[in-house]
């Protein structure tokens, strides 16, 4: 039975236990054996009274992304900053959600590893938007950072550097990566490219002896 199917028979308090019942990971010691499943947010500001306005998500499965199986909604919100807007697009209006929304994004995620490009704040956003109707939410999924990924393997450039912050960025990282920029500042496009970059942080950090899951994260 999937888990998604098992949520729709149970009260919310037992879908909860059943997702936390999946716990504690088994995972691989070898990256390519994992599926990782990487993540963004698109939210109306960097306040954890913020709204999410855009989930994206895709897989990474046997070291590739699977171009299939993605997830992304758009959700409702009364909350409106035109900064954010400027930024991402959108509005928080146009709801593509159906129902049983977070219980079809824990299905995608289950036991997974998350990946996200400064991802505790995504992580932290999809707790407080879950935690509404699961009160008590947390996700207990292990995650990656590709912004510390990118740290490890650039130790020497940011040692010469003051402060770090723009090297770390998204925009600049894909550009040093020869990165494709793809529908920018959406929750998916930006999954996608935080893919293509941790697939090429991992082979690099390979050459220098990084071989284990449990060592990138």
């Amino acid at each position: 039975m999937g888990l998604l199917s098992f949520f729709k028979r149970q009260n919310l308090s037992e879908s909860l236990d059943f997702y936390h019942s999946m716990f504690p990971q088994r995972i691989d010691p070898i990256p390519e054996k994992n599926t990782f499943v990487v993540i963004d947010t698109e939210t109306t500001g960097l306040d954890k009274e913020d709204d999410i306005v855009s989930i994206g998500a895709i897989q990474i499965v046997n070291g590739m992304i699977n171009p299939v199986n993605i997830f992304e909604i758009t959700l409702s919100t009364n909350k409106r900053s035109e900064e954010s807007l400027a930024i991402h697009e959108v509005l928080g209006e146009t709801i593509n959600q159906g129902e049983n929304i977070e219980e079809n994004f824990l299905n995608f995620m289950q036991d997974n590893i998350l990946v996200g490009h400064h991802v505790q704040f995504d992580l932290k956003m999809l707790e407080n938007w879950i935690a509404i109707k699961y009160p008590g939410f947390k996700i207990r999924n292990k995650w990656i950072d590709t912004a510390n990924l990118a740290k490890r393997m650039h130790k020497e450039e940011l040692s010469r550097m003051i402060g770090g912050n723009h090297f770390l960025g998204l925009d600049n990282l894909m550009d040093l990566y020869d990165i494709p920029v793809e529908n920018r500042h959406t929750a998916l496009g930006d999954a996608y490219m935080t893919g293509l970059l941790f697939l090429k942080l991992v082979e690099r950090l390979r050459k220098r002896g990084v071989n284990r899951t449990n060592d990138l994260i």
